[in-house]
């Protein structure tokens, strides 16, 4: 059995290249309702957390795994990278519900992480994930006010605030973008919060500020313009590569799984 998933592992990470660079077909209506059953269940789930019913979320959340889960993804207007960011958002989801002592803190933010990957999905021209446009851009200005004072403890919470806001639409980055672009931005994310000399620092941050714009409005033309190479991102670059794979193995795996459990083949 174990063998089993991982000749599937090692078969997706072969396809990988290719369903890289396969062009995103347009999305069918049928597809666009069923993306809309989806965000709407998603948005359900996030209003049960806030009012603390968890049984409620819970019930929705097993719904929206269904829907999920029983949709023919091979020919939707979805990315192997996006299939595999949205199983992981419920997952996360499903984890933070069942804890023995819940966090609400956390509960809220993979709820909300959860309905911006979703509606990512059914509402592509104005997605939710745009309005984090002005906190993320508030966090790169507070980050180069920190540099400008020379406090390292207070960069460092600046740039952890940067990340979390970040992680919070990464999914829906990945579901909108090409793995190109989303590449790109975690290569340089990562580069800052690994970047110990302050001068290094300042100079990926602005380049960081650049690509802001270009990433929630413009195109992925506007984004390579901008961003450039960066030389000391290029190990980081591999090693996010690398990891992403194997990421997308693991939760493939746990998704066939999840599948399993639930009866659906």
């Amino acid at each position: 059995m174990k063998n089993k998933w991982i000749k599937r592992g090692i078969f997706l990470c072969c396809l990988m290249p290719i369903f890289m660079n396969l062009p995103r077909a347009e999305a069918s209506e049928e597809f666009q309702q069923e993306s809309e059953k989806w965000s709407h269940t998603a948005n359900q789930i996030v209003r049960l957390v806030e009012k603390k019913d968890l049984l409620g979320a819970r019930s929705q959340l097993s719904i929206l795994a269904r829907q999920f889960s029983k949709s023919d993804l091979s020919d939707k207007n979805l990315s192997v990278e996006g299939i595999h960011v949205l199983s992981d958002v419920i997952i996360d989801m499903e984890r933070n519900l069942n804890q023995v002592i819940p966090d609400e803190g956390k509960m809220v933010y993979s709820a909300t992480r959860l309905q911006i990957a979703f509606d990512a999905v059914s509402h592509s021209h104005q997605p939710l994930w745009q309005q984090y446009y002005s906190p993320l851009k508030q966090d790169v200005g507070q980050i180069q006010e920190e540099i400008r004072h020379n406090n390292r403890s207070s960069v460092q919470k600046a740039i952890d605030q940067m990340y979390d806001d970040y992680q919070m639409v990464r999914p829906a980055l990945i579901v909108s973008k090409s793995p190109h672009t989303v590449q790109k931005v975690d290569s340089l994310v990562t580069f800052i919060r690994k970047q110990e000399d302050l001068k290094k620092l300042q100079s990926s941050v602005k380049q960081l500020e650049a690509l802001l714009q270009p990433l929630f409005f413009g195109s992925e033309k506007d984004v390579t313009a901008v961003s450039g190479p960066l030389e000391e991102v290029s190990l980081y670059t591999i090693t996010l590569w690398v990891s992403g794979l194997i990421v997308m193995v693991l939760s493939y795996v746990s998704w066939r799984k999840y599948r399993a459990m639930r009866g659906v083949v």
